[in-house]
C-alpha cells in the first residue's frame, strides 16, 4: 500500500492527513517482513539531512525492535531491500547515475 506522506501540500490537506494518523518523520518505505517492521528513508547523497522528526522516528523504530536505514543512492537502497528480503537478489540495476 502507499501512504501519501511526502511532497508539498496545502494546510487543509496536511491537516486531513494528520487527522487520519499521519505522523511527521515516517520513513519513505515501510515493510513488515516475517512480523518485523523495516523502515527505509531515502536521501540524495551526503547532503540529504534527516529532519528532527525523522531522527526521532528512526530511534523509536529501532527501540521497538524494528530496522531503520537511510539510503543515499539507488544501489544502496536496492542492497538494503535485497538484504531484507523485500526484493529478489537478481533485481536489474540501472547503468549510470540515477537522476530521479
Amino acid at each position: 500500500t502507499a501512504i501519501p506522506m511526502g511532497e508539498n501540500r496545502n494546510a487543509i490537506t496536511g491537516a486531513r492527513i494528520k487527522r487520519m494518523g499521519g505522523k511527521a518523520g515516517a520513513p519513505d518505505l515501510m515493510f513488515v517482513i516475517g512480523g518485523i517492521a523495516y523502515g527505509l528513508e531515502l536521501k540524495l547523497g551526503v547532503r540529504g539531512k534527516m529532519t528532527v522528526a525523522q531522527q526521532e522516528t528512526a530511534r523509536a523504530w529501532i527501540d521497538a525492535g524494528g530496522y531503520y536505514y537511510v539510503a543515499r543512492d539507488l544501489d544502496s537502497a536496492l542492497d538494503i531491500l535485497t538484504e531484507w528480503g523485500a526484493l529478489p537478489a537478481n533485481v536489474a540495476r540501472l547503468e549510470g547515475p540515477f537522476d530521479g
